[in-house]
């Protein structure tokens, strides 16, 4: 195999990234679009040349914080790292993965952070960045049903009402930037940000299901919160998401974080 480099994308190499994404993950066009419209200013990427072509990619982004009582955290998160099939086993996303994680130090990240695409790199990011399973996560189906009032608010709102309802508590937040896009990443898959009750979500539509990627409402109304906001969707069931004692572990992070910590919306 030849020698391949990692350097810092250009925005003349996003047609060739976008491509590669999509390869590797079968994402939808329109959300690359829109997330490499906001990187600027919510992180940066790297890219593994080899031959004059873009081998492999991973993300730094750096638009999140854990606030945890007088504090403000900066995060580095890891993210869509991608290796063209034609050149895996080679050590090109573990290198890529260290490179990000020193590219998210060098922007000022205390903590470094991902949420894994499936269980089986759990151990893989141990092994490559000593990552470990800080929060974990239980999986939950909730048919639809009209409960409590659902409307959609603006990326602006929802950030509001977000750290109205989390005052005091350790959570992650997301800059505006990072919110602008994940918005727009909740409406390119048919959903977005709601007022569920006394509470609020956020959701996107998959395989006729609401995938509810946060949820925060009063004790006792997730359920019916959740159907709800399928019911709004015309979703058949929401897929909900518990915080969890063990079991699917759902960030990893490279040192010891509150394990009460809010982390439910994040980028993937």
């Amino acid at each position: 195999m030849s020698e391949y480099i990692i350097r810092e994308y250009k925005r003349e190499d996003i047609p060739e990234l976008t491509r590669l994404w999509i390869d590797v993950f079968d994402e939808d066009e329109r959300m690359l679009t829109a997330f490499f419209g906001a990187l600027r200013h919510t992180g940066t990427g790297l890219a593994a040349v080899m031959d004059g072509k873009i081998v492999g990619a991973g993300y730094a982004l750096t638009g999140q914080s854990l606030v945890s009582g007088d504090r403000i955290i900066p995060l580095g998160l890891i993210y869509g790292i991608a290796v063209d099939p034609r050149c895996r086993s080679h050590g090109i996303g573990r290198a890529i993965v260290k490179a990000v994680a020193e590219m998210a130090k060098e922007q000022g990240a205390e903590i470094i952070c991902c949420e894994p695409a499936n269980q089986s790199l759990v151990r893989w990011y141990d092994e490559v960045l000593s990552l470990r399973p800080a929060l974990y996560r239980r999986e939950l189906s909730i048919p639809a049903q009209k409960s409590l009032p659902c409307h959609p608010v603006d990326a602006v709102e929802y950030a509001r009402l977000r750290e109205k309802l989390l005052r005091g508590k350790n959570r992650v937040r997301l800059s505006d930037a990072s919110m602008g896009f994940e918005e727009d990443m909740l409406k390119i898959y048919g959903g977005g940000f709601f007022a569920v009750a006394e509470g609020i979500a956020a959701a996107y539509l998959w395989e006729g299901q609401a995938i509810v990627r946060e949820l925060i409402c009063p004790e006792g109304l997730e359920e019916r919160c959740a159907a709800s906001l399928a019911h709004t969707l015309s979703a058949s069931q929401a897929k909900l998401f518990e915080s969890a004692d063990k079991g699917q572990a759902y960030i990893l992070t490279d040192r010891p974080i509150p394990a009460d910590s809010h982390w439910n919306l994040s980028f993937n």
